[in-house]
């Protein structure tokens, strides 16, 4: 297994901040690896996985990537006084690093899962972008958001206001649903 960090200034946050890669030691440049996008939670950061879980046993016997960016405590969304996290990993992580890796695009080859806040993000990527993963995999995800106040006392740098009601809800209502035909959601 190979770890790699990429810290860099990114424009949507005017940042600089770092994304954790886990790539399988034998990389067949013929074939492009699969992927699996996975989201820390409210009181960690990317590197958690690495830190706290045994991801080299999962690369060394596949052919998968694994990359966990650094989201603060976003909750993977554009904070109304904050950052704009959610334009950040959509528009320029996942891009950027299957520009910069060999990586599969096939929703087929990609997968998201996530923890609490992660689980979150998780879901709302899968519902927010159906065609670009075959499984969803959120682990003890936040999916109610009134809850907020009571284990993030700064909720208000994410949402301005009131919180929204069903918010998953009504992205997994509005997504596509041919896409999820054959996606795979593991709970």
């Amino acid at each position: 297994m190979s770890i790699l960090s990429f810290t860099r200034a990114w424009p949507a946050l005017e940042e600089q901040t770092t994304i954790h890669v886990v790539l399988p030691n034998q990389i067949d440049p013929k074939n492009k690896l699969q992927v699996l996008w996975l989201l820390h939670g409210l009181g960690d950061n990317g590197s958690g996985w690495i830190r706290k879980t045994n991801l080299e046993v999962l690369t060394k016997y596949t052919n998968l990537a694994v990359i966990t960016p650094e989201m603060n405590r976003s909750f993977y969304m554009n904070m109304a006084n904050g950052l704009p996290y959610w334009d950040y990993l959509t528009k320029e992580v996942i891009p950027e690093m299957r520009k910069l890796l060999p990586l599969s695009t096939k929703s087929s080859d990609n997968f998201v899962g996530g923890v609490s806040m992660g689980g979150f993000g998780a879901l709302k990527l899968a519902f927010t972008h159906p065609d670009w993963f075959s499984a969803v995999i959120p682990m003890s995800p936040v999916v109610d958001l009134t809850t907020l106040p009571k284990m993030m006392p700064d909720f208000r740098t994410i949402f301005d206001g009131a919180l929204p009601d069903r918010y998953l809800q009504h992205l997994a209502e509005a997504a596509p649903k041919k896409h999820f035909e054959s996606c795979d959601f593991i709970i």
